[in-house]
């Protein structure tokens, strides 16, 4: 149980908080609910673009290593194909010789 001078002492501080915690709110031009609440939508349109360029930056990934092991299935038929076709000509220069 607190003594009679705390009590006093918490009830005139929470008093004085009461009154001149919003009088100081209001003479330091703080924000209006108007501008927090345009604030806080600024925020929420903030974190949505940067959600959606980090989906955008992901599927970006996504597609270049698609796109880099199509290259290199590209480069790898390409170069059996070469192989292929040089090994032809090996066998059809033996057939004449």
């Amino acid at each position: 149980m607190l003594d009679p001078i705390t009590g006093w002492a918490i009830g005139i501080t929470a008093l004085m908080l009461s009154i001149y915690g919003p009088y100081t709110y209001w003479i330091s031009h703080g924000p209006t609910w108007d501008e927090w609440r345009e604030r806080e939508e600024a925020a929420d349109r903030r974190r949505l673009h940067q959600a959606i360029l980090d989906e955008n930056r992901a599927a970006d990934a996504a597609l270049l290593r698609q796109l880099g092991d199509r290259a290199a299935e590209l480069k790898a038929r390409k170069d059996m194909q070469a192989k292929e076709k040089a090994d032809g000509k090996d066998q059809s220069e033996k057939k004449t010789a």
